[in-house]
Formats: structure tokens, C-alpha cells, sequence
């Protein structure tokens, strides 16, 4: 047997509130490799990241580091459940 077809693969879920031009709050999921990734799909999307959360079970891995760190994630608010 070469594979076993039944296993699969997902990646973690981060859910998020942000901000649309407008003002106006919204919330959503999205299925990423880790918070960086989160945080650029939902720039994409044309938000404002307000607060992104690891979902429960999700493996979480920051992907930046040191100063950028800091200067790509000022002024959002990260927690783990």
C-alpha cells in the first residue's frame, strides 16, 4: 500500500475581527499557514486586522522575527486559546 487516501492534511484556522474602509467590524476565518499568513489574507481581502486568534488545535508557528516582528504586528491583538 503506497498512501493511505483517507488521511489529509489541513492547515491551521486563525480567526479574526478587522475593519473594512468603512469603519464597519467584521469577523471571519481563514485557513493559513501560520499568524503571517493570516495577517496578509486578511490585507488582502482590503481589512484592517483589528485581533487574530489561533483556533483551537491550530499549530502555530509566528514565521517573523525580532524587530520586523514587532513593526508588522504593532498595533493587533494576538491570543491563543
Amino acid at each position: 500500500m503506497a498512501g493511505n487516501d483517507n488521511l489529509t492534511t489541513s492547515m491551521p484556522q486563525f480567526s479574526y475581527r478587522a475593519r473594512r474602509r468603512s469603519g464597519e467590524l467584521v469577523q471571519g476565518m481563514v485557513d493559513v499557514a501560520d499568524r503571517a499568513a493570516a495577517l496578509t489574507q486578511i490585507e488582502r481581502l482590503g481589512l484592517l486586522p483589528v485581533a487574530v486568534d489561533a483556533a483551537r488545535g491550530a499549530e502555530i508557528l509566528t514565521g517573523i522575527k525580532g524587530e520586523h516582528a514587532r513593526d508588522h504586528f504593532a498595533g493587533v491583538q494576538v491570543r491563543d486559546d
